[in-house]
Parts: structure tokens; C-alpha cells; sequence
């Protein structure tokens, strides 16, 4: 019997799944990884396959705005849960300053603050401080951003076509780069 695992699948299904792969892994004494023609190896491929895909997008769209003195945040929104993947990249990148990387479908951040990181559920964040988080945003940095991609945009070299598919628009309302696009 075949079955299909994919972004809707829950997470009971993903556990038996990967307990399966875990069970056959052991079984073996050595990694299935290349024997595809096992379902359930095929089906733990396409699923890391996808979350890689996804977090080399996630390295690229995701912009940090400063709020209030020198603490920066990225609201994000990715199919998978990749925050706690991404975020040691953007802790290592900008050592000295403290950030979250914010993903707002499943209420879940990662922290970085000068060496100290985490994730953290932020389920119980009033709606207050959540919304502040999006609209005290520094507009030096929004205005910096705006900049850079004016300039290095080759007007010549448009492709709308191929921005989409390399960046869908989906994600464009979280880009500070899109002018009057909403921050959150």
C-alpha cells in the first residue's frame, strides 16, 4: 500500500512515519537513506527535501527590522516548522545583536541576545505586544532596504515571471522591500 505524506499530513502521521524510518534504519545496522524504493525512506526524502528547500528560501526572505534600541525582528511564515533551523544562521551572522525570527503561523520565535538563543512559544503573546512587535519598526532600516534593492535592480534584466517562482508572492507582504506591502 502506498501513501502519500505531504504538508497537510499531521503530525501522528509524520511521528509513525519517522519511527518506521528510525525502525528500519535499525533493522539494517547501516542507512537506508538511498533505498528509495521503500515507501516510507521515499516519503522521509521528499519531506527533507522539501523542509531543505524551504529553509534556503527562508535564508534569503527573511528581513530584520530593528524595533525600539538595537533589538531586531522578522515576522516569517513557512510551511514548515523551520524556525529553530534558520535562526542559529542569523544568530551566527549577526553575533552582537539581539533579534527574533518570528514565525507567526505556529506562534513559535527563536532568540538570539549576544551568544544566549532559544525558541520560544510566544501562544499566550497579548495581541498588543504582538502588533507592536510589526509597527514599531525602524523606517531608517525599512528606507536602507528600499535602497539597496532600488540599486541593484537591473531594469533590463526584469523577469516577473521568474521573481515569482523564486520568490512566490505569498511571501512578498512579509518582504520590507515591497513598498506599501504590510508588515505583517
Amino acid at each position: 500500500m502506498r501513501r502519500r505524506i505531504d504538508s497537510c499530513a499531521g503530525p501522528d502521521e509524520l511521528d509513525t512515519l519517522l519511527l518506521s524510518y528510525i525502525r528500519l534504519n535499525l533493522r539494517a545496522g547501516r542507512s537506508v537513506e538511498a533505498e528509495i524504493s521503500r515507501p516510507d525512506v521515499l516519503a522521509v526524502r521528499r519531506i527533507r527535501d522539501r523542509v531543505s528547500l524551504e529553509m534556503a528560501k527562508f535564508l534569503g526572505f527573511v528581513r530584520l527590522r530593528r524595533v525600539g534600541g538595537n533589538f531586531y525582528y522578522a515576522p516569517v511564515r513557512p510551511d514548515a516548522d523551520i524556525v529553530g533551523l534558520i535562526g542559529p544562521h542569523f544568530a551566527e551572522r549577526y553575533p552582537d545583536q539581539a533579534l527574533i525570527v518570528h514565525d507567526v503561523r505556529r506562534a513559535i520565535a527563536f532568540w538570539s541576545d549576544r551568544g544566549a538563543n532559544g525558541i520560544v512559544d510566544l501562544t499566550g503573546l497579548p495581541d498588543e505586544l504582538a502588533a507592536r512587535l510589526s509597527t514599531d519598526c525602524d523606517p531608517g532600516i525599512e528606507e536602507l532596504w528600499r535602497a539597496y534593492f532600488t540599486r541593484i535592480a537591473n531594469p533590463e534584466r526584469r523577469n516577473p515571471r521568474l521573481q515569482r517562482k523564486l520568490m512566490p508572492a505569498r511571501y512578498w507582504d512579509l518582504l520590507v522591500e515591497r513598498p506599501g506591502s504590510p508588515r505583517r
